[in-house]
Order: C-alpha cells, then structure tokens, then sequence
C-alpha cells in the first residue's frame, strides 16, 4: 500500500508471506510485514521559494524480512554411501550424512532506519544519511558436533541473535559542469556488530562457537560469544622473549627456556592455560567505503574509483609459518636478528628447531594479528567516443575505445598479500589469511562498435 498527501507526507506499508520447501512442514512459512512513513519539508511553503534546498525529506521505517541461506533439505535426515566391513570384504552400504532438524525455520532480521535526503543547489549536491539498528534472531547456523555421532555433516539450527547498527552516508557532488564536468560520488559506513544471544547448553550455561582450525597451530583463532562481535579474535597475547636470568619462571610458567616466546598471564595462575586467552581483535571493518571521481572533456572520459576499509584485523598465517626461523626453510626477513645469548631480542624468539620451542611459537597470538587498514585504486578507466561524424556514410556508426586498470594500487601497511584476504567462507572464521590466491592487478584495452 502507498498513500500520498499533497506529496509531503507519504506511507508504503507491505506484508510477505514466504513460503520455502528448504523448511520442515509445520515451519515454511513466515510472515514479514514492513512500514515506512515520509516528511517531503521542502514541499512545506516555509522551504518552497529556498534557493539552496530543493529537496528535503525526513524517513523512518520499520520492517521484518526472512533469510532461508542454507542448502536443501536440511530439516530431513538424509542418507549416503559408506563403505563398511561385512566378512572379509569391503562393500558398500547406506549411512546417515546428517542429522535432520525438522524445527527448523525462518531466520528473521527486524531493522529499525532513519533517514534524511538532501538535494542542493538545483541538484548540484545530493546526499543521504541513514542510521539503522538491526537485529536477526532464529540464526541458521551450522552447529559442529563430535564425529562420534557418526554423521559427517554439521546440524543446521536456529540459535541466537546478532545486532548490527550503524549509520551510511554517500554525497554525489557535481562539481564542475559544462564542457569539462567533474563528479565525485562518495560514501562512508559504520558498522558495529555484536553477538546478543547464542543459546545455552543443557546446564543453562551460554554457549559459545569456535571458528576453523588454523593450520600448523591446529588451533582457533576466532570465537563467537554474546557481547562481542561474530567470529571475534580470541587468542594469546603476545608478551615478548624470555631472557637470561629469568630460567625458574619460564620453566615453571610454560617449560620454557630463555629465547622462546612469551605470553601474558592474564589470569594470575603462573602457569600458561586456556584461561589466558582473551578478545584481542575484530575482524569486520569498522569503518568502510568509495569514492569515484569522473572526469569529462567533451568525448574523452576518465573515471578513477578508490575504496578503503579501517579498525580491523586479519590474522597472517603465513607469517606464523615462516617467521619461526626453521633452519632449512626460507623465512621472512623479520627473523633476522633473532634471540641468542649475545643479542637478547624481546621481539624475535630463537629458532624454532623442534621440542618445545616449536610449540609455543606455533600458538595462535596477537603477535601475527595485523591491522588491515588499507587505501586501494579499485579501478582506473579512460574512455574516448569517437564523434558521429566521424563515422559519417560509414556502416559503422559509432566507436568507443578504453583502457582499464584493475586493482592498480594499494596502500597498507599490512605485511600479507592482500588486507581484504580471507581463506574462510565463513563468518564465524573470517580474516583467517591463509595464502589465499592474491586479487589480480589486470590491465586491459578495449574497442566498442557499433552498426
């Protein structure tokens, strides 16, 4: 339904009723209404004859949508080839793959937005700013379970609910017009998420999911808890060496010697334990955006895109793989300069060589989580439309040439391949680098005719 008064006062209100065979059959269906309601000020006679504002228009709105992301049948206990002894010989018989869930049902978001609009000077400057609160509940999540269950797919439930609010605001901007024009369009988000709920276990105790294994480590680097972001970094704190005179403590805290790494007691046990694992980072930009710059001059056209992303982290796996000075291996540069009697470094351990030593520097701490903030030219192209009259009697009527860049640039200070690098499709694991395939820098020419 959409209803207008004088065009300053608008309503649109909708309902859905969705209806998804990915659900048990008491629970396809699901209801989602949504409302929104609109003030057009500069439709009121105080702003008509304003010769800086041409439009401006307040919005709230509220509404519910369902999210069913997860693959078929699900809610059904499905059944699989396995092979298995009978005798003396091995055939091939049937097994479940997977544990049914027939409760399971739509994941719903309920989001609550204000917005404003603005239009200034005859539509030279156009903006909007947005703040939104938005919560999902009844998560599909895919919960791991103990292979001694004897299926070798993870159930599928609904647990919990995570928030997001922030505020996005964009501005186009017609800078110069005329025979040589220059737009900028630009936009800015805030995001901050967090866990609300994630359930409780059979004793009433909150549960909490811990992402992928890292390899070498063998360990997690990430862990989903309410009160903190999903797929947070939780992880050792990376405390520097141990050193000359320090033998009793290090042996007693962690079997160490002088030259190994050092971690923080957080706490206050003396001994190195789970307990001392603590939030150390986030791996969901906190601030993120773009900006595009066009450029015209009668048929020549330059457009030149940059986005960037800031208050995040990405944990190096590759740096915890060749940073242990391993003899025999290729290292980073970083291990120069390592601990020994002689040169007592609080940065760099000894070599790893095996025992012990190779251990503590294989755990998972913040000494690889890196801050990702980075500054990318996303896209650089220059275009050139040839006049019509160039192709005048031709069967050609008309041609464009362009040369395109393609991830040009990048300015961070992160020491991996790639700030935006992620080897784990899944939230609950994210900014897990692990020498995934680098993003392309691809420079190409290109023709467009037309007859």
């Amino acid at each position: 339904m959409n209803y207008g008064f004088q065009d300053k006062y608008l309503l649109t209100a909708t309902v859905r009723r969705d209806g998804s065979s990915k659900f048990g059959p008491d629970k396809r269906y699901g209801l989602f209404p949504s409302a929104s309601v609109a003030w057009r000020v500069s439709q009121e006679d105080f702003l008509q004859s304003s010769q800086l504002i041409d439009d401006l228009k307040f919005r709230v709105s509220y509404g519910l949508t369902g999210n069913q992301n997860i693959g078929d049948f699900a809610f059904i206990t499905r059944a699989g080839a396995a092979p298995y002894v009978f005798g003396n010989s091995v055939v091939v018989g049937n097994a479940p793959q997977n544990i049914g869930n027939p409760n399971l049902q739509w994941e719903a978001t309920k989001q609550f937005d204000i917005g404003i609009d603005l239009s200034l000077f005859e539509g030279r400057i156009y903006s909007t700013l947005d703040y939104y609160d938005k919560q999902s509940e009844d998560l599909l999540i895919s919960t791991p379970i103990p292979l001694t269950s004897g299926v070798s797919q993870d159930p599928i439930v609904n647990l919990g609910s995570v928030k997001n609010t922030g505020v996005e605001f964009s501005v186009l901007s017609r800078n110069i017009i005329g025979a040589f024009s220059w737009t900028t369009d630009f936009n800015i988000s805030y995001n901050k998420n967090e866990v609300i709920d994630i359930g409780t276990n059979s004793i009433g105790e909150p549960l909490e999911i811990p992402g992928q294994l890292i390899p070498l480590s063998n360990q997690q680097a990430n862990l989903t808890r309410a009160g903190h972001p999903v797929g947070a970094f939780y992880m050792y704190q990376y405390d520097g060496v141990w050193q000359q005179g320090q033998e009793d403590e290090a042996l007693r805290w962690s079997s160490a010697v002088p030259g190994d790494p050092r971690y923080a007691d957080l706490n206050g046990n003396g001994v190195l334990d789970v307990e001392d694992k603590t939030f150390v980072g986030n791996p969901h930009p906190k601030f993120f955006g773009g900006m595009d710059n066009t450029f015209a001059y009668k048929n020549l056209s330059l457009s030149v895109f940059l986005n960037f992303a800031t208050g995040y982290q990405v944990y190096n796996t590759a740096r915890n793989l060749f940073s242990r000075g391993v003899p025999f291996v290729q290292n980073f540069a970083e291990v120069n300069g390592f601990w020994t009697p002689e040169n007592p470094s609080n940065t760099v351990p000894r070599p790893s060589q095996g025992g012990n030593t190779t251990t503590l520097t294989t755990l998972v701490s913040d000494r690889f989580l890196e801050d990702a903030d980075f500054l990318r030219v996303k896209n650089v192209r220059l275009s050139y439309n040839f006049p019509a009259s160039f192709f005048s009697g031709r069967i050609v009527r008309g041609a464009q040439l362009s040369l395109t860049a393609t991830n040009l640039f990048t300015f961070t200070k992160y020491s991996g391949l790639d700030p935006e690098a992620s080897s784990r499709t899944s939230l609950l694991s994210a900014g897990i680098d692990y020498t995934p395939y680098p993003l392309t820098r691809l420079i190409s020419l290109g023709a467009q005719f037309t007859f």
